[in-house]
């Protein structure tokens, strides 16, 4: 949510190339993570799915 939050380009410049997976449900693709947090900010809200636990 905290990255939906920010401009995009301050997003990428702080994004590593290769994303850690916490579990099989982690986003690990920076481009599937930008479109992501591109949905988070149109709903305004964000949805945890199993991506940390």
């Amino acid at each position: 949510m905290l990255l939906a939050e920010m401009p995009v380009e301050k997003v990428i410049a702080m994004l590593p190339e290769k994303l850690e997976a916490y579990t099989a449900n982690t986003i690990t693709d920076r481009t599937v993570l930008l479109k992501e947090l591109e949905q988070v900010r149109e709903q305004g809200f964000a949805i945890i799915d199993n991506e940390l636990e």
